[in-house]
C-alpha cells in the first residue's frame, strides 16, 4: 500500500519507482487546482507503479471546492471505476491487476 499524500511533482523519479516496489493499493492526489497534481499526470504516476486499486484523494467534494473534481484524472486512466456510497470499502472485494486496475470512489465524509 501506498499513500502519496499531497504530491506536487507530476512524474515519479525511477528510484522512487523502485524505492516503493510493488503497490496493490494506492492512495493518490487527483485534484490539481495548483495544489496537487490531477489529470494525465495522476494517470502517469498510476500507471508507473502499477496498482490493482486506486483510491483517488485530495479532489472536489461537496465541502472541499477549492480543487478539481477527479473526472480529468478517471478519462485519462480508462480504468474501471466502483463508486461507494460509503467512507470505507472492502479492499479485496475491489482488486483489479496491474494490467487493469480499479479505481475506487469513496462518498467524502460528511457529504
Amino acid at each position: 500500500m501506498a499513500h502519496l499524500g499531497d504530491l506536487g511533482q507530476a512524474a515519479l523519479r525511477p528510484e522512487q519507482v523502485r524505492a516503493l516496489g510493488a503497490v496493490d493499493v494506492l492512495f493518490v492526489p487527483a485534484g490539481g487546482g495548483g495544489l496537487t497534481i490531477g489529470g494525465e499526470a495522476t494517470a502517469d504516476v498510476v500507471r508507473a507503479l502499477r496498482p490493482r486499486l486506486v483510491v483517488p484523494m485530495h479532489h472536489r467534494t461537496p465541502l472541499v471546492d477549492f480543487l478539481d473534481p477527479p473526472d480529468a484524472f478517471l478519462d485519462a486512466l480508462g480504468a474501471r471505476t466502483a463508486q461507494v456510497d460509503a467512507t470505507e470499502a472492502d479492499v479485496d472485494a475491489h482488486l483489479g491487476t496491474p494490467d487493469d486496475p480499479v479505481v475506487l470512489l469513496l462518498r467524502a465524509p460528511g457529504a
